[in-house]
């Protein structure tokens, strides 16, 4: 759901112009800024969203469900790996990031519209994905860790040599989160999916134009192949000029006879 950041982006956009920009053109800029989010938001998901992917990425408004995912969210932007909140990787980098937002709140009328600017990019970053609950994963908030990073950024940078050693502690706490929770989130598992899907039809040498149709077998479910191949676009962009034909029998009715089934 990369591109769906686009939307946001254009609203991180407006803002700033509405903070920075100071000249007669700002509330032009700013409405366009907006006109572009929403034009893109009625292209991307009238016309290049399946209803299959609305299906499996489903909005979700209940209390029940998003606040347990903006917790996840939460932690993930500041970096703290899942089930770790108490570990000694996590009191520094709370330690930190507490002495850099003491020293950017010192300071809050100074820098007003760079701080203002963070928040909302940290807030705006947010969605839709907090309202995806069942497939929340760290890699959707760049946003939102960008507008946290420009908030530690500057209240580390005002601390001087004290900003410059909660750095290189901040740097060994994310180097420890990083290479013990690589093989957590579910978009690794269905990278790993994809890549046999993919080896297992290379390793088979297919005849060009062969029908591939995926279903549920021991790897996985229809639903979850269609998922982690992108629909079937990864398989149109690893053979190139193969003009495979893909099916996928969690959605479609599909050809089994004279058709090539991966893991049958």
């Amino acid at each position: 759901m990369g591109s769906e950041s686009m939307v946001v982006g254009s609203l991180v956009y407006a803002v700033y112009l509405g903070l920075f920009l100071k000249s007669a053109k700002r509330y032009p800029l700013v409405i366009l800024s907006l006109m572009i989010g929403f034009l893109f938001f009625l292209i991307r998901f009238l016309f290049l969203t399946s209803p299959a992917t609305f299906e499996a990425y489903r909005i979700n408004l209940s209390l029940e469900q998003t606040l347990p995912t903006l917790k996840f969210y939460a932690l993930r932007i500041l970096g703290i790996k899942e089930g770790a909140v108490f570990s000694l990787a996590t009191l520094f980098i709370l330690a930190a990031v507490a002495t850099a937002f003491f020293r950017v709140s010192r300071k809050f009328v100074e820098e007003k519209p760079l701080i203002y600017l963070a928040v909302a990019t940290l807030i705006l970053g947010l969605f839709p994905f907090v309202l995806i609950p069942f497939h929340a994963s760290a890699h959707y908030m760049a946003m939102s860790v960008w507008g946290f990073c420009l908030i530690i950024a500057w209240g580390l940078t005002a601390l001087k040599k004290l900003g410059l050693i909660l750095l290189l502690f901040l740097l060994a706490a994310y180097l420890f989160n990083n290479l013990t929770i690589y093989e957590n989130p579910w978009i690794i598992s269905r990278s790993r999916l994809a890549k046999t899907y993919i080896s297992n039809l290379q390793n088979n040498n297919l005849e060009n134009g062969t029908n591939i149709v995926f279903t549920d077998n021991f790897l996985s479910s229809s639903k979850d192949a269609y998922i982690a191949l992108g629909t079937g676009k990864a398989i149109d962009w690893f053979f190139r000029g193969k003009n495979y034909k893909v099916c996928f029998s969690g959605f479609e009715t599909c050809e089994v006879n004279n058709s090539y089934v991966p893991f049958r």
